[in-house]
């Protein structure tokens, strides 16, 4: 037997919409099998969410970006997305983001900037960034 659970929502929609995420996870474990499940249930929506993107829908993707981003995800931001992106690509470091060609201190800049609009460190779970 496992227990799969969706992300809170609010109101009927977000009952729906968590309903709808702990239907998906329950369906990943069971298509995974038996060998290959290593922890026990409960499974989280949060957890396994990229998993489950991955074998989605696209408009899904969107909504797992945009709640990911936040201000990041707007038009206005592609430099600042760019520079977060680099960063993390060559594993937080500051002189490798250089290849931009902007200074460090613009790239410290635009990480803490980044870092605001989010409201939490780029660098903790990078891989949902």
């Amino acid at each position: 037997m496992h227990i799969a659970a969706g992300l809170p929502g609010e109101g009927t929609e977000g009952f729906r919409t968590s309903h709808r995420q702990a239907g998906e996870t329950a369906e990943l474990i069971r298509a995974a099998g038996p060998g290959a499940v290593v922890r026990s249930s409960p499974y989280n929506y949060a957890d396994l969410e990229l998993v489950i993107l991955l074998r989605s829908r696209r408009d899904r993707s969107a909504a797992f970006g945009h709640r990911e981003l936040g201000p990041l995800a707007d038009d206005g931001m592609s430099e600042l997305r760019a520079t977060v992106k680099c960063y993390l690509d060559t594993e937080r470091s500051m002189s490798a983001v250089g290849r931009l060609h902007i200074a460090k201190s613009r790239v410290a800049y635009r990480i803490r900037k980044a870092e605001h609009l989010l409201g939490r460190p780029v660098k903790g779970n990078c891989l949902r960034l």
